[in-house]
């Protein structure tokens, strides 16, 4: 209409904006109360300029559909002169009862750093792209170093706070590995030249004119650049295998020769990429957007059987490494193969169950599965309708290290319970493929496995709900926006609250 007036900022930040948020928590709160009985959660750790703290709550559960709903309750400023530790979980409890879901039981709560995680590990004296990267030599930057200390440490802090908070898998992951990298001074070096190596030929015309010429590719590294390692290990893996097929090139590549990168590095590289690649597949399948609870311990036994194989092979020349790495996922994951939710959540996802692991792995994960019904107090149905299912696995690539024998070969009639009977049936079928994900399967065999679906909707929740590289940038912005207008910190989690749930 010509008469209409815009509100004014004072309005909308005074009126408007408590009223939906106001509008969207009840509407939410009832979706989640109808949805389901039992929820995880991700408390995300957020570091500003000057030294501020932010954190926020992510709740997570799986809908009677067997779907993943994902909602933001919480995103608040950690004063300086708050306990962070308290700060954050009191700020998560509250999160629970002003969204009326604190009757809920939270299956676990997850804790991470999502804009420090990319950083976790990095190839320590990788020399990057950027002109940013070129003027500090590649090297880490102080602040970058400083923060990566203060999250990591609140982090351990919240992870010792309670049995039910855990630091994030993937992150603890590349914190082990961020370990063994640091104490073997060969492969840093290593590293270091290989980034030189690569940039100079990214910088050199001619040194890509003889690459170019010898393979056919005008340039064989990856034409976007990441801080994240796996970015980082595509090249080293292009440049062994230029060098590796077409051995002449280093005598006739510039950038070779100004560091001297030899046959013999090569060869040492071959080695590394050995170590990396179960770590690359992990990293892979844990960063996964839903479904990845099931995958850690399989993941982490991958990782061991594959490193145990190649420090065992006499021609292997980094086994001070892979033997450093092995102990520091040991260290890093000392509680994992005895925490109930994860076993429960392997022995429940159908690509493995029980056939990547030993017995006594297999009777911790049964129990498991008997802890997390009592926790739920799963009752029985009425009339099990257990019945086999005839199709059998065709074929897997995930973890395939650890495929060492099918669990329909080692099951025996199982006992008398309506839990016991449907477990026992499940494990003598075969495993599935690696397309079918585990609510799938879940959603379409809950006829035939009633207390297993249900036990499945509470544990597959976890780990539900990582942080995308957009949720980053948004919450970066909120931030940003926040200081420029100068909002208080209910203002500021009231726009991030809309901006995430709508």
């Amino acid at each position: 209409a010509p008469d209409y007036e815009p509100p004014s900022v004072e309005e909308i930040t005074s009126v408007l904006l408590p009223r939906r948020v106001s509008e969207l928590q009840e509407c939410l709160s009832a979706s989640i109360g109808r949805a389901s009985d039992s929820i995880s959660a991700v408390v995300n750790v957020w570091l500003g300029d000057s030294d501020e703290m932010y954190a926020s709550a992510d709740v997570s559960y799986v809908t009677r559909r067997f779907r993943i709903e994902t909602r933001t309750i919480a995103f608040r400023r950690v004063a300086a002169d708050e306990d962070a530790v308290e700060s954050i979980r009191g700020g998560f409890e509250a999160a629970l009862r002003r969204w009326n879901i604190e009757n809920k039981r939270v299956v676990r709560i997850l804790v991470d750093s999502p804009a420090r995680t990319v950083k976790t590990f990095s190839f320590p004296g990788w020399t990057g792209s950027s002109s940013e990267d070129e003027r500090h030599g590649g090297a880490t930057l102080p602040r970058d170093s400083a923060e990566f200390d203060l999250t990591h440490e609140l982090l351990e802090d919240l992870d010792a706070m309670e049995k039910n908070w855990s630091i994030n898998s993937n992150y603890r992951l590349h914190s082990a590995v961020r370990s063994a990298f640091d104490v073997d001074q060969d492969v840093l070096s290593l590293v270091a030249r290989c980034s030189r190596v690569v940039a100079g030929i990214k910088r050199s015309a001619q040194d890509a004119a003889t690459i170019a010429g010898a393979t056919g590719v005008s340039f064989p590294f990856p034409s976007s650049y990441s801080e994240e390692w796996t970015s980082q290990l595509e090249c080293l893996r292009e440049l062994c295998s230029v060098f590796t097929q077409h051995s002449d090139l280093q005598e006739r590549i510039y950038a070779c020769k100004e560091v001297g990168l030899t046959a013999a590095d090569v060869t040492l590289l071959q080695d590394l990429l050995e170590v990396l690649a179960p770590l690359e597949e992990a990293t892979n399948a844990l960063r996964q957007p839903q479904e990845t609870v099931g995958l850690v311990l399989p993941a982490l036994r991958n990782l061991q059987v594959s490193l145990t194989r190649a420090v065992a092979r006499d021609s292997f020349q980094l086994k001070t490494m892979a033997e450093n790495f092995l102990r520091s996922i040991d260290t890093h994951f000392a509680q994992s193969w005895h925490d109930p939710v994860l076993l429960a959540g392997a022995l429940l996802d159908p690509r493995f169950k029980i056939a990547w692991c030993d017995e006594q792995t297999a009777c911790r994960m049964k129990e498991a599965i008997e802890k997390q019904r009592a926790a739920l107090n799963l009752d029985p149905p009425s009339t099990p309708t257990v019945q086999r299912d005839p199709e059998a696995n065709k074929g897997q690539k995930l973890f395939k290290n650890i495929r060492n024998v099918d669990s329909s070969t080692t099951q025996q009639p199982g006992p008398t319970t309506p839990l016991g009977q449907e477990l026992s049936l499940y494990l003598t079928e075969d495993t599935t493929e690696d397309n079918v994900t585990p609510l799938g399967y879940w959603r379409a065999n809950q006829l035939r496995f009633p207390l297993l679906a249900k036990l499945a909707m509470s544990v597959f929740a976890v780990g539900g709900t990582p942080t995308t590289v957009e949720d980053v940038t948004s919450v970066t912005a909120a931030i940003q926006a926040a200081r420029r207008h100068r909002f208080s910190d209910e203002q500021l989690e009231q726009v991030v609250l809309l901006r995430r749930n709508l």
